[in-house]
């Protein structure tokens, strides 16, 4: 792909539901931050592991840390049930990467992942997304 491009950060773009009026929207920083809270705390995964995802996803990964992969996608929408939700990824794609470029590397990877276990699927998916895209992807 010609465009420099980290579709991963599809994942950390969230929207907030409808709140009342009276209530303030949290930043997109803040619901990230959320997220990634809610993640560690339910995988149980540890600081230095994240820290190994973001330098080289490939080596060594422990369960907990493709639960968190997964976790990281589900709870910002763009995978449910272990499929990716292409609409929801073209929608929050970031700015100047092109609906034909998500489509082609959700594609790509999705067909590559057939294991039964859903952190497992969403883990090579994630593989294939650093692999595949231009600028290599980093888990925040």
């Amino acid at each position: 792909m010609k465009k420099s491009f980290v579709i991963w950060a599809i994942c950390f773009l969230t929207f907030a539901s409808a709140v009342p009026v009276d209530e303030v929207e949290p930043s997109e920083e803040t619901k990230n931050a959320d997220i990634r809270k809610f993640c560690r705390e339910s995988t149980g995964i540890t600081l230095e592991e994240i820290e190994q995802l973001r330098k080289d996803p490939k080596n060594n990964v422990l369960e907990s840390g493709k639960c968190y992969v997964k976790c990281m996608a589900e709870r910002s929408g763009v995978e449910k049930d272990g499929e990716v939700q292409m609409d929801v990824a073209i929608v929050k794609r970031p700015e100047g990467v092109s609906q034909e470029d998500v489509e082609k590397l959700i594609s790509e990877c999705s067909g590559e992942t057939k294991s039964d276990d859903l952190c497992e699927r969403s883990f090579q998916r994630y593989i294939c997304f650093f692999e595949k895209s231009e600028k290599k992807i980093t888990i925040t």
